[in-house]
């Protein structure tokens, strides 16, 4: 594969990714907006978290990846699952839409390469 070549492909993969993480963003709206306080106590399939303990693990987590596409986000809370994720979601969304796919982020101590962590984004933290 010549230069233009692989820039035609990483041009491919990149859009592929942004529109992998508008999906994504759509279909969990969908969901979260079906979760209600009643359910917050109730289990999912995870055994170890009730829904307020995913909804605190999801958040943490899309603020931590935010955080390796270089935007900081405060997780400011909200009476319901899909007025509390869905910004912090779409704010991750964002930052690697901005940021790009290519290269290396580094999270901790650790470099890891950036569309291996935008890929968690859209497969981990929902």
């Amino acid at each position: 594969m010549n230069d233009r070549e692989e820039a035609t492909e990483a041009d491919r993969r990149s859009h592929a990714r942004a529109v992998g993480g508008q999906s994504t963003l759509s279909v969990a709206r969908g969901v979260l907006r079906r979760v209600t306080v009643a359910d917050f106590e109730r289990p999912t399939p995870c055994a170890e978290f009730s829904v307020t303990e995913m909804g605190d693990h999801l958040a943490r987590s899309m603020a931590l990846l935010a955080g390796c596409a270089g935007t900081p986000l405060v997780d400011t809370g909200g009476p319901t699952m899909l007025s509390r994720l869905t910004p912090l979601a779409e704010s991750t969304v964002s930052a690697w839409d901005s940021r790009g796919f290519v290269g290396d982020v580094s999270r901790g101590r650790r470099t890891l390469p950036a569309a291996d962590v935008h890929d968690i984004v859209l497969q981990g933290s929902w």
